[in-house]
């Protein structure tokens, strides 16, 4: 009896220093599945993979946690930076630093006036227990564009949903629709005109186009005078805001979001987006995997280096487990000291790193140092290899 009660001291004792100091706690991993080469699941496996997913791994382990895996699409991972959703302590996901999504984060005690005028809002934070590490990438953000038109049936489709559109609207501010929404009228328009049932000039009243679709293709002279292309985008990226900057006098751009890359890089080889819009690494692994799987060419055009943009990557962290978000970001620091990420980064990239990025390398690459006052307190980057 006496000993039965010495081992459950010994247990509870066990189990406090370790939940105290982080050894028992598991840590929650969202990891994105849909953005190679950074963090992806490969569909032969199964398996997650991916620079950051390595990152991830390594890092939680190295601050003393153990750790599960769930996966996270787009939607879910819009809505966990959003609205703080789900119960992730740690996204591994390639997520670009901005000021929204830091006041998003944390409650600011400046004057609202001043806030206002700096990140354009003063809303108290929807996610505040969010936060994120130090930036560990450095990305280009742009687009591709089809080296061929789309067909064109396909694209008389599109254009004649876009008239309609503008035509039912009458100038109101248009909302940025699923591309999937002009993927579905461009194919019901195709099907149409094989079976030689070609849309006539009649124009409608504008109130009809609220049912049957195939309505819609009555209104031939609501088509725009200006071509119109198609922009996609994944849906809650930051390269969305990009988009928007198209101009050009003969075009009519239409920005449509996507569910994940794998969507998009499939539209647009297909040839239904006129350009696809996102993290360039990102973009071209995405549509290497679709030609691998599905056998087709993929002849893409890259923007001008004019047109790219930064995008500096953090991961985001939670506060739900007391420490874990110092002990990361020191098992992130310790990473780059000892060569970790140096060692997988040429594991995953056959480039060589941008001059931003090997200055990003050299700036976290910061000394370990000697610890100079003796502690019997445990370091606070736990486990480090």
């Amino acid at each position: 009896m006496r000993f039965f009660l010495c081992l459950c001291f010994v247990v509870i004792i066990q189990s406090f220093f370790a939940a105290r100091h982080g050894a028992a706690e598991e840590i929650t991993i969202g990891v994105r599945v849909d953005t190679p080469p950074f963090a992806s699941i490969d569909r032969d496996s199964g398996a997650y993979v991916g620079y950051f997913y390595k990152i991830c791994t390594e890092a939680v382990t190295r601050a003393g946690y153990q750790f599960n895996e769930e996966p996270v699409d787009a939607t879910k991972r819009n809505a966990f930076l959003t609205k703080g959703d789900d119960d992730f302590d740690l996204l591994c996901d390639p997520t670009t630093i901005t000021l929204s999504r830091m006041e998003n984060f944390a409650a600011l005690d400046a004057d609202p006036e001043k806030v206002a005028k700096v990140i354009g809002t003063s809303s108290e934070p929807n996610a505040p227990h969010l936060d994120y590490s130090q930036i560990v990438f450095v990305a280009n953000g742009g687009y591709v564009t089809a080296s061929k038109a789309p067909d064109a049936v396909w694209q008389a489709g599109i254009e004649e949903q876009v008239g309609v559109e503008e035509k039912v609207a009458e100038g109101v501010e248009p909302s940025v629709k699923n591309c999937k929404h002009y993927f579905d009228y461009a194919k019901a328009y195709a099907e149409k005109e094989s079976k030689g049932d070609a849309p006539s000039d009649q124009t409608n009243n504008a109130d009809d186009a609220e049912g049957e679709p195939f309505i819609t293709f009555r209104y031939r002279r609501a088509a725009p005078s200006k071509a119109v292309k198609l922009l996609g985008y994944v849906v809650g990226s930051t390269i969305g805001e990009k988009v928007f900057e198209f101009s050009a006098d003969t075009i009519k751009p239409v920005p449509c979001t996507l569910p994940s890359h794998t969507e998009a890089a499939a539209a647009f080889c297909s040839g239904k987006l006129h350009r696809y819009y996102g993290d360039l690494d990102i973009i071209r692994a995405s549509i290497a995997d679709y030609v691998d799987k599905s056998g087709d060419e993929c002849n893409v055009q890259n923007a001008p280096d004019k047109d790219l943009t930064y995008e500096p990557y953090a991961f985001v962290i939670s506060s739900r487990v007391p420490e874990f978000q110092e002990r990361f970001a020191c098992a992130l620091y310790s990473m780059f000291e000892d060569k970790s990420m140096e060692q997988l980064f040429q594991g995953q990239f056959s480039a060589q790193k941008s001059t931003f990025l090997e200055t990003l390398f050299a700036i976290n690459s910061i000394p370990s140092g000697r610890r100079e006052v003796s502690s019997s307190s445990p370091h606070v980057c736990g486990i480090v290899r």
